[in-house]
């Protein structure tokens, strides 16, 4: 099963398996992965499982989405 894990920020080490429907993860009590950090938007990025693995899609976050250092 796919996981995300925070690295840095208020939720460091935070460890969220991604399951087999897509996951918002954000600030808001309505997003599936809630982060309470403010760099995280209220709904701030969607993950979803594809054939060709899980893809990351940015939810027009304030701050950005990044996989690596690549936006």
């Amino acid at each position: 099963m796919p996981q995300l894990v925070v690295l840095n920020g208020v939720a460091a080490g935070t460890v969220f398996v991604l399951g087999d429907v897509p996951a918002v993860v954000g600030r808001s009590p309505e997003a599936h992965l809630q982060i309470g950090d403010p760099w995280i938007s209220s709904m701030h990025a969607m993950f979803e499982r594809r054939e060709d693995g899980v893809w990351v899609v940015d939810l027009e976050s304030r701050n950005g989405t990044f996989l690596g250092t690549d936006r």
